[in-house]
């Protein structure tokens, strides 16, 4: 049984509370309960696919006010494992980008959480582990940065942490976070904009991704000049940036956000502040 956010049974439970249908919420409720049942038999903790993502999607309820809960209480045994598991995977010498990613959405969004009487050093564990997170995410971005042979799967995968970490500092601030993100956003600009005069990855889609995390995350920042700059980087590079649903977002051209599969709903959720969600 597939209890996960991603085409999961937490997913189809996130989805029915998004349709904003007294019924759906019903169902989804019923849904919940289900789940709960039966995840602790779950031996997966990953965000997508696991007990992290379930506890992401209670913790986000309740900050939607879908759920009327103390969320501290429900989530305290969760909160205790995914901290352990956030100081094994930090731990480790190969990175494991998209899980310490996983394990950013999880706290940002417990951090976020607001309690009757909660306890106020549960709130300063979510930001110390938030802390540990984002220095591990900065250290890869660093160690990039001193590579001058640097891939274009680095280059994506740099500015899909700069597009979460300026998404978190919209919610809480860390200032070696803030002090290097606009820095980071220029070097990655400059460095791309370097690459495609001596190679022919121009217009080419390996850096399409990248560029749009970027453009996103200038916007969230309002790094006015930058997210022009990069707007006129993109169109150059052809449909495919154009025609990308993260180019959709940005433009909010004619774009339904229930129709999005299960990836990019949670993408969206985690990554990009859209009071129309």
């Amino acid at each position: 049984m597939n209890v996960g956010l991603l085409n999961g049974l937490s997913g189809e439970a996130l989805r029915l509370f998004l349709s904003k249908n007294e019924a759906c919420h019903k169902k989804g409720m019923a849904l919940m309960d289900f789940i709960a049942e039966k995840i602790f038999s779950c031996k997966d903790y990953s965000f997508e696919n696991g007990i992290t993502g379930f506890g992401w999607l209670i913790a986000f309820l309740h900050q939607k006010k879908y759920l009327n809960i103390n969320s501290d209480e429900i989530l305290e045994d969760v909160d205790d494992q995914i901290y352990k598991i956030t100081l094994s995977y930090i731990g480790y010498e190969e990175p494991y980008i998209d899980q310490v990613l996983g394990l950013v959405n999880y706290f940002l969004i417990r951090y976020r959480n607001s309690n009757v009487g909660e306890n106020y050093y549960r709130k300063f564990a979510h930001s110390e582990c938030l802390n540990l997170l984002f220095n591990y995410l900065i250290s890869y971005i660093e160690n990039c940065i001193r590579d001058t042979h640097i891939t274009s799967y680095e280059f994506n995968v740099c500015c899909k942490i700069l597009l979460k970490l300026g998404y978190s500092t919209e919610y809480i601030s860390f200032k070696n976070v803030n002090d290097q993100l606009i820095e980071f956003h220029i070097h990655f600009i400059l460095l791309y904009e370097a690459k495609i005069k001596t190679s022919k990855d121009f217009g080419n889609e390996v850096y399409t991704e990248g560029l749009l995390y970027l453009l996103l995350s200038a916007k969230q920042k309002k790094y006015e000049i930058l997210e022009q700059r990069l707007l006129y980087i993109g169109k150059k590079t052809g449909k495919l940036f154009l025609q990308h649903f993260m180019y959709k977002i940005y433009s909010k051209g004619e774009f339904n956000y229930s129709l999005l599969e299960g990836k990019k709903l949670l993408f969206v959720l985690t990554n990009y502040i859209d009071e129309e969600i």
